[in-house]
């Protein structure tokens, strides 16, 4: 379970990663299929600003979640489960700010589910083996 979901943050990482840096980089979105009318009912008049926090946040947070379970690194769990946590924030924010629904979203919220709940059954794992020594 480590491993699967440490592989999926991975790949969700550097995908989050890639699509921030090309929206920053071309902030009509118009290089990923993006329309200005999505921003309509948000605060933002480009995707400059919601490119940084996918890049950043969504990004190199999953890239780094990723490695502390790869690697187990102290409190890798509580990571995949804020990893998570943020994922499902960000597609609901994103939801509310654009008023509409892609099947995308739905892939990436299943994703974020699927990390709290990873991360909350490693740290139950977890707790259960210190209980045992």
């Amino acid at each position: 379970m480590r491993l699967f979901i440490s592989l999926l943050l991975l790949i969700h990482g550097f995908v989050a990663a890639y699509c921030g840096m090309l929206l920053m980089l071309d902030v009509s979105g118009s290089n990923i299929g993006l329309q200005s009318s999505y921003l309509q009912h948000s605060p933002f008049s480009d995707y400059y600003i919601p490119g940084f926090i996918l890049f950043t946040v969504l990004g190199l947070g999953s890239i780094a979640a990723s490695v502390c379970g790869l690697y187990r690194m102290r409190h890798y769990s509580y990571c995949i489960m804020v990893t998570g946590l943020g994922i499902i924030i960000w597609i609901i924010t994103q939801i509310l700010m654009t008023r509409m629904l892609f099947f995308m979203q739905f892939i990436i919220g299943a994703i974020g589910f699927l990390a709290m709940l990873c991360g909350f059954a490693l740290l139950k794992k977890e707790k259960a083996i210190k209980q045992t020594l």
